[in-house]
């Protein structure tokens, strides 16, 4: 295929929206083809003539649709096959996948072979980024499911739009490669308020993770800023802190690692997390956002996927653990099967007891810092604004003297 063909195709059912990566447009394409063959069977099936009607299918009783699906799927097969239509998909589905050996980190083709998944995997990856790229993919699967109110792909859809059904159940293992690295979640925004199996629970990509699996580019979400240890000043690192950043730079993580900085709330948390990075040689971003988003667990988890996208580890100065509410296992952290250092901050060693042992690594305690160092930090954080006040009140003072002598001059003449 030519790349200017290649280009006119419609990778989802918006036109003209394509991703940047190749590989991701392939996968959306397989899920966009293999929806719009389903439909053309359900108008056959249904007996809609769908092209003087132009009508979706209606819906139809559940339990007809489940018993109807072995019933006819010998003359599914044969409509797939001799349809005019369904036939020119089921062409456009044997297009074998680009080969992408160089795939930038974070990117579509780079998780596949990172996590070595495969076909079933990489569709029901794409399909989910489908329903997250393109927002009209949404009543296309309520269509296929034959229920208005899903509008997210779930398993039931993929085990009915794969070729092989069988082998979707390898997905619903918890610990899937999709589910463990945060790449799919069961929606619970989406969930029924009613108890739901397995096959229909919703099934989503974070928005972040989304972008930054299509983008050319890394994405820069709003609430982290890089902590450039190239950049900042060096700090004061005890023996301990040593350590641990030379054991970060041999061992690589294999689970959530959770690094505790003890101290007082106004310890040089930032400066520790930095010198520790640079030692490392780890990137490392600071989260500066809104702390209440931090207590929803999607958020925190979509946050920790993108780190490992990106291999950057993240900094959290809002204390995580703070409080006397007695806590459940792990609570408050996010997916432990992503490969990440995640440092937080504590006050008290006892609000890490709720943390298993095999994610903690030692306690790095903040060292108190001396005069010198106290006046090093007072000038970064505070000289511009003192600059900028001290402009001020100059500025001020220079006018109040001109009005001094105005009313000084005014009250001699009246004199």
């Amino acid at each position: 295929m030519t790349p200017e063909l290649a280009k006119a195709e419609n990778i989802v059912f918006s036109p003209n929206l394509r991703a940047d990566e190749v590989l991701a447009n392939y996968w959306m394409r397989q899920a966009m083809l293999r929806a719009r063959r389903e439909i053309a069977w359900a108008w056959h099936e249904r007996g809609v003539n769908a092209p003087k009607s132009g009508e979706l299918p209606p819906v139809v009783d559940k339990a007809s649709d489940s018993l109807d699906l072995s019933r006819h799927w010998a003359e599914k097969r044969d409509f797939f096959a001799n349809d005019t239509a369904a036939k020119y998909l089921t062409e456009q589905l044997a297009a074998e996948p680009p080969v992408v050996k160089d795939g930038r980190q974070g990117s579509f083709s780079w998780v596949v072979n990172e996590l070595a998944l495969d076909e079933v995997s990489s569709f029901a990856l794409g399909l989910g980024l489908a329903a997250a790229f393109d927002a009209s993919f949404g009543p296309v699967i309520a269509t296929c499911l034959n229920d208005h109110a899903r509008i997210y792909p779930n398993l039931m859809l993929i085990q009915r739009l794969w070729d092989i059904p069988e082998s979707v159940l390898t997905l619903s293992d918890p610990m899937h490669p999709l589910f463990s690295f945060g790449l799919l979640r069961r929606s619970s925004a989406a969930a029924r308020q009613y108890a739901e199996t397995f096959w229909e629970q919703p099934l989503a990509v974070p928005s972040m993770v989304a972008r930054e699996l299509l983008s050319a580019d890394n994405v820069k979400p709003a609430a982290l800023s890089l902590l450039d240890p190239t950049e900042a000043e060096e700090g004061e690192l005890d023996d301990t802190g040593k350590m641990l950043a030379y054991r970060l730079r041999a061992e690589k993580a294999k689970h959530l690692r959770v690094l505790p900085l003890l101290g007082n709330r106004r310890s040089a948390y930032r400066q520790t997390a930095v010198d520790i990075a640079r030692i490392a040689n780890r990137r490392l971003w600071e989260y500066h956002g809104d702390a209440a988003l931090l207590s929803g667990e999607d958020y925190l988890n979509m946050l920790v996927t993108l780190c490992w996208l990106q291999d950057r580890d993240l900094f959290i100065k809002q204390e995580l653990f703070d409080g006397e509410k007695t806590r459940e296992r792990n609570e408050g952290l996010p997916l432990v099967s992503v490969p990440i250092t995640l440092f937080v901050t504590i006050t008290e060693r006892r609000d890490l007891k709720h943390i298993e042992g095999e994610l903690l690594l030692p306690v790095a305690t903040i060292p108190a810092l001396s005069y010198e160092n106290r006046l090093v930090v007072w000038k970064n954080e505070f000289e511009d604004d003192a600059k900028k006040y001290r402009k001020i009140l100059t500025e001020v003072s220079r006018r109040f003297r001109y009005e001094k002598e105005t009313i000084r001059d005014i009250a001699a003449e009246l004199k």
